[in-house]
C-alpha cells in the first residue's frame, strides 16, 4: 500500500512536469516521456503510434500556438506499484476536452506514458486550427 501511495505521489509530480514542458513549447520532452511503443489515441485527431508519430503531433499543436495547459480535477488510480493510471479535464488556450486514460508505467526507475487516451470537447476559437 505505501509503496501505492508513492507510485501516485512520483506520477503526480511526471505528469506535471509533462504539463510544464508543453507549456515551455518543448514538444520533444513531451514525446521523449512517452515509451517508444506508446498508443496515443486523440478524438477526432487519430491514433498515434510510437514516440516519433506522438511527437510529431505535440510539436504541430506547439507550432500552432497551443499553451497554457493545464489538467483539472485529475484523479489517479494505482493499478499496482509501477503502474498508474489518470483521468482529467484539460485547457488550453485553444481548447478544453478531457483525458479519458493515460498510463504512466515506471520503466527504468522513470515513470512514462505507455498509451494516452483524450477527447477534443470544444475550441475557445472555432475559426482557429487544432491538429
Amino acid at each position: 500500500m505505501q509503496s501505492e501511495h508513492i507510485a501516485l505521489i512520483d506520477t503526480l509530480k511526471a505528469s506535471r512536469a509533462w504539463v510544464a514542458a508543453f507549456n515551455a513549447g518543448d514538444a520533444r520532452q513531451c514525446a521523449d516521456t512517452y515509451i517508444e511503443t506508446a498508443l496515443m489515441e486523440t478524438e477526432p485527431f487519430g491514433r498515434f503510434s510510437g514516440r516519433d508519430a506522438i511527437h510529431a503531433f505535440w510539436a504541430d499543436l506547439v507550432q500552432q500556438g497551443a499553451t497554457r495547459l493545464q489538467y483539472h480535477r485529475p484523479t489517479l488510480e494505482a493499478v499496482d506499484e509501477n503502474m498508474v493510471r489518470l483521468s482529467a479535464d484539460w485547457s488550453m488556450n485553444i481548447g478544453h476536452g478531457r483525458i479519458l486514460r493515460e498510463t504512466w508505467i515506471r520503466e527504468a526507475g522513470r515513470w512514462m506514458i505507455a498509451d494516452d487516451s483524450f477527447v477534443l470537447l470544444g475550441k475557445t476559437h472555432p475559426g482557429q486550427p487544432l491538429a
